[in-house]
């Protein structure tokens, strides 16, 4: 079993994680917090630009769970073929 290769594709997806939470922190720091009640021209620009950042956050958010699910997968998948080839080593099999 290549080991090595299992701790890049482990720590491949692991940096990626890492890097969908910083660009959701990133999202959620340009959001604009304050209500926009004016029927004029700019809180409509400022309304759109929000609802496409929270429909982008909200794909970043999913995909994050996608990931986050097949990271958890993977390590336990890894782990369990690991211990089984480590077991039947050990039994002389």
């Amino acid at each position: 079993m290549n080991w090595n290769l299992h701790f890049t594709i482990g720590g491949l997806l692991a940096l990626v994680l890492t890097a969908m939470a910083f660009y959701r922190k990133w999202l959620e720091d340009h959001n604009d917090h304050n209500i926009h009640l004016h029927d004029n021209s700019t809180d409509a620009r400022i309304v759109s630009s929000q609802e496409a950042l929270v429909k982008r956050a909200e794909a970043v958010e999913r995909l994050t769970r996608i990931l986050t699910i097949l990271l958890i997968a993977y390590v336990v998948a890894v782990a369990v073929v690991g211990a089984w080839t480590a077991w039947n080593t050990q039994a002389g099999i």
